[in-house]
């Protein structure tokens, strides 16, 4: 299990404040959002294209605001611990937000959608079940949203303006680069797509595709039961499902989680042209399509003697099962201030001690397999101005194991020093762990934070990524 938090730091006249991304309650939302393109594709990684994307609010800000940024994040989460799609912007008085330019390049972003990967697929890497599939095949999709948020001067959130439904797939590409990629880049193995799927620029229903499956498949004898099955590729559309023989309306099933199924023993003797076409509810959202599918009825056996069957025996072995589980909690809700640093040489520095991480809990009370609480960082720090940054690897940390249940056999991971390689980047580095056979119970983690980074970073506010997981 993966959770996000989200990092700023802020360069001011040559003083740096980083914190723990805010939360606070904000007002109802302000108006809505023009998204324009509405669809696009997308691969991460250096020197790889990206649809650009344009966010126009269609209110002003209200009084009082600073600034205003677009996030990415998942459907029914806060919109604040979202991924940044667009550069935060200093409105200077202009309460009417222009036109933001956004790319879904953001390290925040991909830390986002990377939890929707397949186990053992990355961005550069397939997992064998994944490589063993067709170029093109959608190996996982889910519903996200963008929402525009007008920020205060301390970065409070004054308003949301009303967010945009987006359906984002990714699908496999080509296991090898072409002959002419450039050798001093790294080549991507998976395709993302988008698609607004409500709200956002009005430019027609998004479009679907139906398909129809049947079993048992190919076709029945007269009387037996046959379930049609129907699928909607684009999940978050609401409607129904007309199943049809030829011409004449077998059943009106709902979607839900985009299918709908029926049986039916009704299907006359002969060949059949079965048909399943979705209705949308809102068709200014979403346009209809239809599946069809080509089934054959044969005659029962007639009375036929020296028929047979079979007599199942069975019998049911219980065994002990774990019902206990490994959860995760992270900890940091309100802003965590490291104090204005100091140089040190070519150097800025700062720390903050005792912040809490993170809380993990194992009921796990049969298996015991023990656990290990992961932290890493994104591989560098962005500040407003997407072409300031600094590394990743400025981020340093001394884990502690704040409390623990008796017994429960958790400690602390090593300490990583601010300004080392690889740092906190790629995998990360240990937090805490418990061997096999420990673990039981809730302990709370925490860390001592540490910045080192060059003294010439530009003045700017930055941010940056940590994943806590527990496995």
């Amino acid at each position: 299990m993966k959770r996000p938090i989200r990092l700023l730091a802020a360069v001011a006249g040559g003083a740096v404040v980083a914190s723990f991304a805010v939360g606070p309650a904000f007002a109802d939302p302000a108006g809505g959002l023009t998204i324009n393109p509405t669809s696009g594709t997308w691969q991460f990684g250096n020197g790889n294209p990206a649809d650009p994307i344009t966010v126009t609010p269609q209110a002003a800000c209200p009084a009082g605001s600073a600034h205003y940024v677009d996030t990415f994040y998942p459907t029914g989460t806060d919109p604040t611990l979202g991924g940044f799609l667009t550069p935060m912007a200093d409105l200077g008085g202009n309460l009417q937000v222009p036109a933001q330019e956004g790319s879904w390049q953001d390290g925040g972003i991909e830390n986002i959608l990377d939890a929707i990967l397949p186990a053992g697929t990355t961005d550069t890497v397939l997992s064998p079940a994944d490589a063993a599939k067709p170029v093109g095949t959608v190996i996982a999709e889910d519903d996200f949203a963008i929402a525009g948020l007008c920020l205060d001067s301390d970065l409070g959130v004054l308003a949301q303006f009303d967010s945009a439904a987006v359906h984002v797939s990714v699908a496999t590409r080509e296991a090898t680069p072409p002959s002419d990629f450039p050798s001093d880049r790294v080549w991507q193995v998976t395709q993302w797509s988008w698609q607004v799927s409500g709200g956002g620029q009005p430019g027609g229903p998004a479009t679907t595709t139906t398909t129809l499956t049947a079993s048992p498949s190919g076709g029945a004898s007269q009387g037996s039961p046959v379930t049609l099955t129907a699928h909607v590729d684009q999940a978050s559309a609401a409607g129904h499902i007309e199943f049809l023989d030829g011409t004449d309306v077998l059943s009106s099933q709902p979607v839900t989680a985009g299918a709908a199924s029926i049986t039916t023993k009704n299907l006359s003797v002969g060949s059949h042209t079965l048909k399943a076409t979705f209705v949308p509810d809102d068709t200014t959202a979403f346009a209809g399509s239809s599946g069809t599918l080509n089934y054959t009825i044969s005659e029962g056996n007639g009375g036929t003697p020296n028929q047979s069957g079979k007599v199942t025996l069975q019998t049911t072995v219980s065994q002990p099962t774990e019902t206990g589980a490994l959860t995760l909690t992270v900890d940091p809700t309100a802003p965590v201030n490291l104090p204005t640093p100091t140089r040190d040489g070519d150097d800025l520095v700062t720390s903050v001690s005792n912040v809490d991480l993170a809380t993990v809990t194992d009921t796990r009370s049969i298996d015991k397999p023990g656990w290990t609480v992961n932290g890493a960082v994104s591989d560098t720090f962005v500040g407003n101005d997407a072409t300031h940054t600094f590394s990743g690897k400025a981020l340093g940390w001394t884990p502690k194991v704040t409390s623990q249940d008796n017994g429960q056999g958790a400690s602390a991971g090593a300490a990583v020093a601010a300004g080392s390689d690889p740092g906190l980047t790629g995998v990360g580095a240990t937090l805490a762990s418990a061997g096999a056979g420990d673990g039981l119970g809730t302990a709370k983690l925490s860390a001592d934070l540490s910045l080192k980074f060059p003294a010439t970073t530009p003045a700017d506010t930055y941010h940056a990524d940590v994943t806590i997981t527990a496995i």
